[in-house]
């Protein structure tokens, strides 16, 4: 045998090794193991391909499977147009063309990942190859991150000379769904904990006024353009869920997504873009599939021990008010841990009412004595809260307002920017301000450096985190610097979302920066995916100063509910909600101010949350406030000091959000999630696993029906024992205000010692 044919057959038979090893052939009907997974498949079943996985720690458990006979990717060319506001927007789309039929070509696996190739096509083609003038092409491709986590890649793979724009794709994920299936997270969610049988939008917005409620969402409309929101808008939605039968999937993608949940039978994800990248999660409980993404999204630190020192309470109107403020608390004897200063800037008023100057100085008319007033604060035991955003008012000549940081903002380019490249501006209700772009590098250091000089340097302890919300959908309304993604491959930017990420990151790293490590607490409205490893505190937003369950009360605890199991662990909303809508017609009032009695139930709820803070909302005339008299008062001090007493065990709570990603608030179906009961549950919480909270959320409300699930519970303030048993029971209760129907369990060494000291009298009126 000659030493050529010899080389040859040498090189051959490593070939046939590195293939078998490397690039198995293609097998359309199979199955593989990656890592713990298990992934089987067929190209045809039912005549449709066919995808199921499964975990070894419960092998003939379903972690995810395509919906028979259906195939389990599609794709379609379609036309987007986003409308928007004052940070909200409206979405219309035009489908032009739909590939809902799919073929698997190809199979194999290289290095520990599952490639499947196909086509995808717009007509059903038998017998013969798909109509390249009628199909796309498609890859999945399937890896493992953790033993917990299965990584997917899906693209659709088209030519580079392909003539459409890649804003005019969308892919879908297809797969299925139990009829009796329920679905939780998706980030802050105010209308709905269960959403099954919604159709959920992912996309950054204003949760809006009203949000349904009607006249009060039109008449908005009219005023700002799709301001007025509706049942799925939001400051923070996730592409992220856990359902009741222990499956769960996330997007790693920024771009506008929409999970349809519609069908009794299948979830369809869609997505505007060429490449959907996301991971499939297992968990032997939903506790340890909440563990298992907070690993990605990241987790929130405990804030620092002065938080548990009492009420943060709102102040402002300059340096008098303020001192009015610290003798009313001193003598009501309130426990409070900080006022929260947020017009530090000063106001300017129109006929609409007063707001805020978003110019970051310090309004030396309205605060003369600020040094010296932050200084008998601290001697009090108080600290100093702020406010600051992302927004720049324009200078005004009529008014005379001058502000020197837009000067400066709009000579260095700073801003974000039109396709005409001059900023783009936003009419607040005739207040014009631009939104600065934080992708660029200089803006970035540039607000670092204000943060610094303005915020840090005045001695205060944190701020309110407001806004992120109204950065452009498509990049091409933007400046072309961006750094996240490359305006000349994509217009339909995934920039929107991520920009309340960017403005979090850049406060994150401005105090870590100066070495000031836990001691700041700032508190953010907007938020993504990855927000929570990088947020101190979240708070819920604009809640309408109602009991209603469009924007009211009711929606407050929902979002509480909802945005704890995508990660959002520390969280709270303002005590007696936000915006107020009070008018007066022919003469009779009518719309929305905040009542005592309101206020006073708002209280008794927030003091098992993360903060207990005190808001004097929009119109602070109109709305009933802590001190507005001596009940209001009175009942405001025995529910600062029992959020005060709950300190010790807020930190537990804190710790365990730090260590394995659980929320302070918890939905009853993270710890009874075989209690089909409580699956759609939205007028009660866990705090912890010790606490049962059922507030009232209705008026001239003194008792209420409260389901207990399993164990036996004690009445905090009643004292009452309720055996719930293994199914639980409903019970009617006595809630009269100021004694809640508040529960702990038996074993709980936390609540007894909570229970003797309510007992001993420390916190009566």
């Amino acid at each position: 045998m000659s030493c050529e044919v010899k080389y040859l057959m040498t090189v051959g038979w490593a070939f046939c090794f590195l293939y078998s090893t490397f690039l198995q052939a293609s097998n359309l009907s199979g199955e593989v193991n990656l890592g713990q997974f298990r992934v089987q498949w067929s190209d045809q079943v039912d005549s449709a391909p066919w995808l199921r996985v499964s975990h070894s720690d419960d092998p003939e458990f379903t972690v995810w499977q395509s919906v028979p006979a259906q195939g389990f990717v599609e794709a379609a060319v379609g036309q987007a147009h986003f409308k928007m506001g004052l940070g909200s927007f409206d979405v219309n789309e035009r489908e032009i063309r739909h590939y809902s039929h799919q073929k698997l070509n190809d199979v194999s696996e290289f290095q520990g990942r599952l490639i499947m190739e196909g086509v995808l096509s717009d007509q059903i083609e038998e017998g013969r190859d798909f109509d390249p003038q009628h199909s796309i092409a498609y890859r999945l491709t399937l890896f493992t991150e953790s033993e917990q986590e299965l990584a997917f890649e899906l693209e659709l793979v088209t030519h580079k000379n392909d003539y459409l724009n890649p804003d005019e794709y969308r892919i879908f994920l297809k797969y299925q769904s139990n009829r009796d299936e329920h679905f939780f997270g998706f980030g802050e969610q105010f209308s709905y904990f269960d959403l099954k049988g919604k159709k959920v939008p992912i996309l950054v917005q204003e949760q809006g006024v009203g949000r349904g409620l009607q006249p009060l969402t039109s008449v908005t409309n009219l005023i700002s353009s799709y301001s007025g929101g509706n049942s799925t808008s939001s400051y923070a939605p996730v592409p992220h869920y856990m359902t009741s039968q222990r499956h769960s999937v996330f997007l790693e993608n920024y771009e506008y997504s929409i999970f349809d949940l519609t069908h009794k039978d299948e979830v369809k994800i869609e997505l505007f873009g060429k490449k959907m990248k996301g991971r499939i999660l297992f968990g032997l409980d939903l506790l340890s599939l909440l563990s298992t993404y907070t690993k990605y999204s990241g987790r929130m630190r405990p804030l620092p021990h002065w938080i548990d020192q009492g009420a943060i309470v709102a102040v402002q109107g300059g340096n008098q008010t303020v001192y009015n403020a610290l003798n009313t608390v001193k003598n009501a004897k309130i426990p409070v841990s900080a006022f929260w200063i947020q017009d530090w800037v000063g106001s300017r008023k129109n006929i609409f009412g007063s707001f805020l100057k978003w110019a970051w100085n310090l309004d030396r008319t309205l605060y003369p004595d600020w040094d010296r007033m932050v200084g008998i604060l601290k001697n009090n035991g108080i600290r100093v809260l702020t406010y600051i955003n992302p927004f720049l008012d324009l200078p005004d000549g009529e008014s005379g307002f001058l502000n020197s940081d837009y000067d400066e903002a709009l000579k260095q380019g700073f801003f974000v920017e039109t396709p005409h490249r001059s900023p783009l501006s936003l009419n607040f209700i005739f207040k014009k301000s631009s939104l600065v772009d934080l992708f660029k590098p200089e803006v970035r250091s540039w607000m670092k450096d204000l943060i610094r000089s303005r915020l840090l340097s005045s001695g205060v302890s944190g701020w309110m985190s407001d806004f992120g919300e109204a950065y452009p959908i498509y990049s091409s309304q933007a400046s072309s610097d961006h750094h996240f993604v490359d305006p000349e491959q994509s217009q339909l930017s995934g920039n929107h979302n991520r920009y309340p990420e960017v403005w979090a990151q850049l406060q994150k790293e401005v105090i870590e920066e100066e070495g000031l490590g836990d001691e700041i607490v700032w508190f953010s409205r907007s938020g993504f995916t990855q927000s929570p490893g990088k947020v101190r505190l979240f708070w819920l937003g604009d809640q309408l100063t109602s009991w209603d369950g469009f924007d009211g009360i009711k929606t407050a605890l929902i979002g509480l509910l909802s945005s704890g199991l995508s990660g959002f662990s520390l969280n709270h909303s303002d005590i007696g909600g936000y915006t107020a809508a009070a008018l007066k017609v022919l003469g009779v009032p009518w719309g929305y101010r905040r009542t005592r009695e309101l206020f006073m139930r708002w209280a008794e709820m927030n003091a098992f949350t993360a903060m207990f803070r005190t808001h004097e909302g929009n119109n602070p005339q109109v709305n009933h406030q802590f001190n507005s008299d001596p009940a209001t008062l009175a009942h405001f001090r025995r529910f600062a000091k029992i959020f005060q007493a709950l300190g010790p065990y807020r930190r537990v709570l804190m710790a365990e959000a730090y260590d394995r990603g659980y929320p302070l608030v918890r939905p009853l179906v993270l710890h009874y999630p075989q209690d089909s009961k409580v699956y759609s549950m939205t007028t009660e919480f866990l705090m912890g696993r010790d606490f049962l909270v059922a507030p009232v959320l209705d008026p001239g409300v003194a008792r209420r029906q409260v389901y207990f699930p399993e164990g036996n519970w004690i009445g905090l303030f009643s004292g009452e024992r309720i055996e719930a048993g293994i199914q639980g029971i409903q019970k009617q209760v006595e809630a009269p205000i100021g004694s809640p129907a508040v529960y702990f369990l038996e074993n709980s060494d936390q609540g007894h010692a909570l229970a003797q000291r309510i007992k001993d009298d420390v916190f009566n009126y």
